[in-house]
């Protein structure tokens, strides 16, 4: 149990932003738990931002957690190349939702090449396409990792 005075006002800070319910489900209840959405190597747990933080009730927070592992299998069974795209496709669905830099600022020259070799189209394209259609960067996208599978088969 993490018992450090930090923890405490961080935890605490997270719940009074939640009201006191369950982010998820939004129950009330008289205990909540404090999820970590990501976690980074040699960070302690009170150093996150509290935007990365979420008040989950005991049965959210266990789904929470058994997604990310869920999550980190899939991932670990992926290639280099689906890597690149699924963070694309994240990249663009926050730059969507206003949680991220523009699409642009945010992939690197590995992922917008993959992209254009997977969808057969110019670099300068994607790059385009990203500069001013997150959307259309998300179909590109879905293409690609549907493109990569169809040949697996």
């Amino acid at each position: 149990m993490k018992t450090s005075v930090a923890w405490r006002k961080k935890r605490a800070e997270v719940i009074e932003r939640a009201d006191g319910r369950c982010e998820h489900c939004s129950s009330k209840t008289e205990r909540l738990n404090v999820h970590h959405r990501y976690y980074e190597a040699g960070k302690k747990d009170w150093d996150y931002p509290t935007s990365s933080l979420e008040a989950l009730c005991q049965k959210c927070h266990g789904e929470a957690d058994e997604m990310r592992r869920r999550m980190m299998r899939a991932i670990g069974m992926m290639s280099w190349f689906q890597d690149e795209c699924v963070l694309a496709f994240v990249h663009a669905r926050s730059a969507i939702a206003g949680h991220g830099p523009p699409v642009v600022q945010a992939l690197t020259h590995a992922q917008v090449s993959g992209i254009a070799m997977a969808a057969g189209v110019p670099i300068n394209e994607v790059q385009d396409i990203a500069n001013t259609d997150s959307e259309g960067l998300i179909d590109v996208v879905r293409l690609c990792l549907d493109g990569w599978e169809r040949t697996r088969r």
